[in-house]
């Protein structure tokens, strides 16, 4: 069966941003972990730029060879009966064979059929046209595996990995989803860290079982986690625009910080009040999500609105590796729920 028609309204806003070099991409976790990320030859900082648009690009790609697709069954039942499904996974940019993982990735989502997926680190080479975008790679890749078109937004938010050689990647993030079921967009930056410009971006997502607000970020790598609880209290005044329509929220991404920081405190405490999906329904459970192929600590999160959840169907880590080859240096994440 397939999916119901939907709408699409995508807007864009632009952001302005200095022009300091700053300091690399999350190279380390707070507690002075090193990040596992692979740079180009010489990598030495990151570089903002201005006047960044944000862009929603849908791209096919060739239909190739369909193996089964999910289970269909869920897509008839009426809104509010069914449960919701979204995942979130930062994209490692465009390192370490993209277009291979890209592919990998795609069967992941294949195999869980997620209404929405919150990305980070999407990144494409600048001066490249968006040609070699991840997300274009991944929406292509998605075509070729479930023959379905999807989108993706992209808010970009610095360069990163610029070199005396290289000319960096435009790197942001965005919400992926089937083409046409996006009934509204939008970004907006975060409070400014000591590094270089943070966003969350949200998309207002259509499933036949309701619709939902699902917003994406990757909050600043800085030392001081004072200046990441100022982040998310940002992203909770965005949050808080969107009550009035009483729909489901899902803050979902890379916050850079453990689950006992006060970051997630903020989050969790609110308002409104969000409940970390895994923690709920995983207790014990470490979920290290940082570091391929063996992870060493939880940094990414899928954050549900408290008063929108009846229950916890399903939260899991998506597979770390394909044909041998990490699909991200981060675990993603899916979370299938209730809404109350």
């Amino acid at each position: 069966m397939s999916r119901l028609p939907r709408l699409l309204l995508a807007f864009t806003l632009l952001a302005a941003c200095s022009d300091d070099v700053q300091p690399g991409p999350d190279a380390a976790l707070p507690d002075g972990k090193p990040r596992a990320e692979a740079r180009p030859p010489d990598a030495g900082g990151e570089k903002e730029v201005k006047d960044m648009a944000r862009e929603q690009r849908p791209v096919d790609g060739k239909p190739g060879d369909l193996p089964p697709g999910p289970d269909q069954s869920k897509q008839d039942l009426p809104p509010g009966s069914g449960p919701l499904r979204v995942m979130t996974l930062n994209l490692h940019c465009l390192h370490d064979l993209p277009d291979k993982r890209a592919q990998g990735i795609a069967l992941q989502i294949q195999k869980r059929d997620p209404d929405a997926v919150a990305l980070q680190e999407i990144c494409e080479t600048v001066g490249a046209g968006g040609s070699d975008n991840m997300g274009g790679k991944l929406v292509a890749a998605l075509k070729s595996v479930t023959g379905k078109d999807w989108q993706w937004s992209f808010a970009k938010t610095h360069v990163s990995w610029k070199t005396s050689t290289f000319p960096g990647y435009d790197e942001g993030i965005g919400v992926l989803a089937p083409k046409g079921s996006v009934l509204a967009s939008g970004e907006q930056l975060l409070y400014q860290a000591k590094d270089f410009p943070r966003k969350v971006a949200w998309s207002k997502v259509s499933t036949p079982r309701g619709a939902f607000y699902l917003y994406s970020t990757h909050l600043t790598i800085s030392s001081d986690w004072t200046e990441r609880v100022k982040q998310v209290e940002s992203i909770l005044t965005v949050v808080n625009t969107h009550l009035p329509d009483q729909l489901p929220q899902i803050v979902a991404g890379d916050f850079n910080d453990k689950d006992w920081s006060g970051p997630l405190q903020t989050m969790k405490a609110g308002p409104p009040a969000f409940t970390d999906a895994w923690a709920a329904k995983n207790p014990g459970l470490p979920g290290d999500t940082i570091g391929c192929p063996n992870p060493s600590g939880r940094i990414d999160y899928i954050m549900v609105r408290t008063a929108a959840l009846k229950s916890l169907a399903k939260v899991e880590q998506l597979d770390a590796q394909y044909q041998g080859t990490c699909l991200s240096d981060h675990i993603g994440l899916f979370a299938e729920f209730f809404q109350s």
